[in-house]
């Protein structure tokens, strides 16, 4: 649930929701060539770059492509053995010697290349959530230094990657994501800049408040906050010491790590997973900017629960918001694409907010979709109903 991409992949693949079948895409070349320029890669640089061993053949291509640029790179390659074979083989008391020996790898990696891993759904569905969380509690520390480290990190996928489990939840056929997915990648900069402007703009106020018709209402300060656009490019302006900021593509977040113990309200997110299992009707009740309260109409929310209490740090930390703003994702009438980036779409995060230019670590991260909400800030509109109130062309 992290947006960061720290841990690496045989770690990762703890909480890996599951597989990326690419319909039609271009070719491995134009990809990984795309990627390496995304990331700013240069002569020097080391490189993991990482993703699933049936896409070895893209991720060959990113290595080479990192080598005409003058840099290095290593694998970080995951396969549906691995993921089922560390969730049941590797003892708790490995947990810490392993996350130290990642740590290592922050000491030597200069930039960081990621692709959605094509692995089954299920290989840890019989692992115990607080095993799980267990395991990402021991490598907080791993994520915590990928945040700080400066790294140029660019990640492939951002919630869109075409599957067609994925084209299930979304209420649209495979064909239709993948459109969409590619459409979203390519997308004119010019055009993806003009819609950022005005949100980015909006954002430099004080007071945020959200609101939706299924009774979301939230209210939290943004004053003085850093605010973050993934525009999909490393530039010498985001890549800054200290600091990761991870750029995802398709490309379009515009979000910001709110003003700790401000936050007050109500979240109501519809529908959201927990593995793979919905859960209806999640609400959240946000206090002095924690979240006091998690309850959910149908579903697995023992399980929810259960690895939210077994996660270190900040966890109750409420958070960071995200608006969507990329003018080639639009959701089809009547469909339900839930994805960050998407023109108008309003999501939250709790937990980790290290990653969004934030001071609260934690293992845990969830993310909240909130259906056709309404974003103000000191009572100007910036998000109506879903809709960008100055929409991208």
């Amino acid at each position: 649930m992290h947006r960061s991409s720290a841990v690496p992949g045989l770690c990762l693949a703890w909480i890996l929701a599951g597989a990326v079948a690419l319909a039609a895409p271009p070719s491995s070349e134009s990809i990984a060539k795309r990627l390496v320029e995304s990331a700013s890669i240069q002569a020097g640089d080391v490189v993991r770059v990482s993703g699933g061993a049936k896409d070895i053949g893209l991720l060959t291509s990113i290595a080479v492509e990192v080598e005409k640029a003058g840099g290095t790179s290593f694998f970080d390659v995951v396969s549906d053995e691995s993921i089922r074979r560390i969730c049941h083989e590797v003892p708790p008391d490995r947990d810490a010697d392993n996350a130290a020996a990642a740590l290592k790898l922050y000491a030597v990696e200069t930039a960081d290349i990621s692709v959605p891993a094509m692995t089954s759904l299920g290989l840890c569905s019989d692992v115990s959530p607080t095993r799980l969380a267990a395991r990402g509690k021991a490598f907080q520390g791993v994520n915590d230094a990928f945040n700080k480290a400066g790294i140029k990190a660019v990640n492939l996928g951002n919630g869109l990657d075409p599957i067609e489990w994925r084209a299930k939840r979304f209420g649209i056929s495979l064909d239709q994501l993948s459109k969409l997915y590619w459409e979203g990648i390519a997308v004119d900069p010019a055009k993806l800049k003009a819609a950022a402007d005005p949100v980015i703009r909006g954002l430099s106020g004080k007071q945020l408040t959200i609101t939706a018709a299924n009774g979301t209402k939230l209210t939290m300060s943004i004053e003085g906050r850093r605010v973050l656009f993934s525009d999909g490019r490393i530039t010498a302006d985001t890549e800054k010491k200290g600091q990761t900021i991870t750029m995802w593509l398709p490309a379009g977040d515009v979000y910001l790590a709110v003003v700790p113990g401000t936050a007050e309200g109500t979240v109501l997110v519809n529908r959201t997973w927990f593995r793979d299992e919905p859960i209806d009707g999640l609400t959240l009740t946000v206090k002095a900017g924690k979240v006091t309260g998690m309850t959910a109409k149908s579903g697995p929310i023992d399980k929810l629960q259960a690895a939210y209490g077994a996660a270190g740090g900040a966890k109750d930390a409420f958070g960071v918001v995200n608006i969507g703003v990329n003018p080639a994702l639009r959701a089809p009438p009547g469909s339900k694409v839930d994805a960050t980036p998407v023109s108008g779409v309003v999501s939250i995060f709790t937990g980790d907010t290290v990653w969004a230019g934030g001071s609260d670590a934690s293992s845990w991260g969830l993310i909240g979709f909130i259906p056709a909400a309404t974003v103000t800030v000191d009572g100007k509109t910036l998000v109506d109903k879903g809709q960008l109130k100055e929409p991208g062309a």
